[in-house]
């Protein structure tokens, strides 16, 4: 039972971490995407 709540907890940051990523990644993108936009 220790095993599987311990991994669940793995598994939940990984997710959290993810998410985090992918929030990141989204926001880099529409800042690249804007300064494409807008040549200066």
């Amino acid at each position: 039972m220790e095993t599987t709540t311990r991994t669940d907890g793995k598994v939940r940051q990984q997710r959290k971490v993810c998410l985090l990523c992918d929030k990141v990644t989204n926001e880099t993108t529409q800042k690249l995407e804007i300064s494409k936009g807008s040549p200066e």
